[in-house]
């Protein structure tokens, strides 16, 4: 755990907890192994349903475990999310880039951290990163650039397979296909089950996906006339 300690149960683990460790030992199955042989059976349970790949999956893992919140993000991590604020506010005035700093990655260390929280969308703000294959059901757009992609991958059916979208990047094989949203992305099943409930600003955004869908199945079909 933190600082190399070792814990032997629930409480040392919350006292030294680490998110990297545990996301490393909850992946490995090592994790609801050392839960099983503390009798702790009802974590190990939840823990081991979980999908590793789900949207914030290390949020309720950390729930489950009764962390602390601020252990789970870890010193600092707040004042991080405020620099890259301040950078990207030195690089543009768009708002739509700027108020996504919490879930964009500037070095590959920030990359690493939101695919381990279970960030489901991720916006790439540099020249190149490392992207893990295994890492399924992710989203990653670049912004103020065109970032170089390294991935296990060697064509695009394999990312299918997985999930795993990319937009305004260059892949090994070259830059992506245009995303086309439906109704089974995850920014759709949000975007209508907050709508059920009665957020407004949830409407809006489903309205524009649907616009944004019907415009890119025009400018598809269009192409493929010409």
């Amino acid at each position: 755990m933190a600082n190399g300690v070792e814990v032997h149960d629930l409480d040392e683990l919350r006292q030294n907890f680490d998110r990297k460790s545990v996301m490393k030992y909850w992946r490995d199955g090592r994790l609801v192994e050392w839960l099983r042989e503390r009798n702790y059976e009802s974590e190990a349970r939840s823990i081991q349903s979980f999908d590793v790949n789900a949207a914030m999956v290390a949020v309720r893992l950390t729930r489950t475990l009764h962390i602390d919140l601020n252990k789970f993000w870890g010193e600092g991590f707040w004042m991080r999310v405020g620099d890259r604020r301040d950078i990207l506010s030195s690089k543009t005035d768009d708002w739509d880039i700027i108020r996504n700093a919490l879930t964009t990655a500037l070095t590959q260390e920030d990359l690493e951290d939101l695919i381990d929280c279970g960030m489901p969308k991720i916006y790439l703000c540099g020249e190149e990163f490392t992207v893990p294959l295994e890492a399924e059901k992710r989203h990653y757009i670049g912004v103020l650039g065109t970032p170089k992609i390294n991935i296990n991958a060697t064509k695009q059916s394999e990312l299918d397979e997985r999930f795993i979208m990319f937009e305004n990047v260059m892949l090994p094989w070259g830059a992506p296909p245009p995303v086309l949203p439906n109704e089974g992305d995850n920014e759709f099943r949000i975007c209508k089950a907050e709508t059920e409930s009665g957020d407004v600003g949830a409407m809006i955004k489903l309205a524009e996906l649907y616009c944004f869908t019907d415009q890119l199945q025009q400018w598809q079909a269009q192409i493929r006339e010409e």
